[in-house]
């Protein structure tokens, strides 16, 4: 299978870019970079491209002129670049992440794997570690020090996991409250663990170290309106709801990349997260009882339906419908759809 990985930069070239020339170039690999206006330049070569704005914009993808610039919703014409390329499977991080060897070990979709059955919010985090003190960005604060099945008492069951999550060592994806007043850089320190959500449960994940095959590319979609600190957690839940239509589990494993974390204002942080802390476990029961097609062919439906839902609490605004649209009109221009 054809493994593509897809970031987004507006840095240039920094060390972390050679660890990942190397990776994919021992690992047949191939990688996108998507550029936006204030993008500095990344050296192209056979198995990288560095997708401009201007390439973008010349392009033949509708949703390259809709999209906002100055938004990290520019890396989905970088998930279309590389489903153009051929992708079976595309896997994406961050250029802040330096990938473990691991990392690049291509993906495999079915697992004897590990099951939460509880119902409502998971803390998943609290299954790689001992630490009972993190959480992963935009999850129901309520459920933090939930009782949970301890690891080694949750069924193993052989499951088909089209989406995938990796932790992250070092600076993992944790809201601002954590950083505001507990301490960072931080270790999983279980190394080999994979876990499946059930139908039933819920827990948010990014956009850091996700991996997905090309049954599930449309889902991908990365939302525009969101504010920064919302919009992977958006789709984050999206996805889950879409997911448990069709009785599919998302996998969660053990960290494969260390983030040194770019700079970022904890307080501009928090700011943006708020409205997450606040509604998102109304907001995943209203998804919940939203329904929805158990149809590939409906998946822009689905996906409408679903971004509906956030709306109401001014999460999304009406502009992010048109570019769904945008994103489904290129996905069938390349044939996934």
């Amino acid at each position: 299978m054809k493994h593509i990985l897809v970031l987004t930069s507006i840095h240039g070239e920094q060390p972390v870019l050679d660890k990942i020339r190397t990776g994919v170039e021992a690992n047949n690999w191939q990688c996108v970079i998507a550029g936006d206006t204030i993008s500095k330049p990344i050296r192209s070569s056979e198995s990288l491209t560095f997708y401009s704005i201007i390439d973008q914009l010349s392009s033949s993808y509708s949703y390259a002129k809709l999209a906002p610039t100055r938004n990290y919703c520019r890396k989905n014409l970088a998930y279309l670049k590389a489903m153009e390329m051929g992708a079976d499977v595309i896997v994406e991080t961050d250029d802040d992440n330096l990938p473990y060897d691991i990392f690049f070990k291509d993906r495999e979709h079915t697992f004897d794997v590990r099951m939460t059955h509880e119902k409502g919010f998971i803390n998943i985090y609290r299954y790689f570690t001992e630490n009972q003190k993190i959480w992963p960005r935009g999850f129901s604060l309520e459920d933090i020090q939930r009782d949970l099945t301890d690891f080694n008492y949750l069924n193993i069951e052989k499951k088909y996991c089209p989406i995938q999550n990796g932790l992250v060592d070092g600076e993992p994806d944790v809201d601002a409250i954590y950083r505001l007043i507990l301490d960072l850089p931080f270790q999983f320190e279980h190394k080999n663990r994979k876990i499946a959500l059930s139908k039933n449960s819920w827990c948010s994940f990014n956009t850091q170290n996700t991996s997905f095959f090309k049954e599930f590319f449309p889902l991908m979609y990365h939302p525009a309106t969101p504010m920064f600190r919302e919009a992977d957690i958006v789709r984050s839940f999206v996805i889950q709801r879409i997911l448990k239509e069709f009785d599919l589990s998302m996998m969660i494993h053990s960290a494969t990349v260390y983030q040194s974390r770019n700079y970022h204002s904890l307080i501009d942080d928090f700011r943006q997260e708020v409205r997450l802390y606040s509604y998102i476990k109304k907001i995943c029961q209203e998804l919940n009882e939203t329904e929805i097609h158990s149809k590939k062919t409906k998946f822009k439906e689905s996906m409408k339906k679903c971004y509906q839902i956030f709306k109401p609490y001014r999460i999304v605004t009406e502009s992010e419908f048109s570019l769904i649209d945008a994103w489904f009109d290129d996905l069938e221009l390349i044939g996934i759809v």
